[in-house]
């Protein structure tokens, strides 16, 4: 079972592969778009409560780590269900 894991080598191999684009909405919100390899798609947003306070390249970032996040919770369970059907 040991061997049975997700690495961050993985992780980074499928955002490198992935097609990933960012809008400004309402002057004040980022959203992210990020269609995997497989065609799945993950949205994510950050917003801010003042548009003077916005910053698109900071927003980015920040939907950037939650997409990240997404996918080690995706990839974790994918990797649970493995372990999960070849049990008796």
């Amino acid at each position: 079972m040991s061997n049975v894991k997700v690495s961050v080598d993985e992780i980074m191999d499928i955002l490198d592969r992935s097609t990933i684009s960012f809008h400004t909405a309402f002057d004040k919100c980022t959203v992210a778009e990020c269609q995997l390899p497989n065609g799945f798609v993950i949205i994510e947003s950050s917003a801010c409560v003042n548009p003077e306070d916005y910053d698109e390249f900071t927003g980015s970032q920040l939907c950037m780590d939650k997409i990240e996040e997404r996918l080690w919770e995706l990839y974790g369970f994918d990797r649970h269900q493995q372990i999960y059907e070849t049990m008796p």
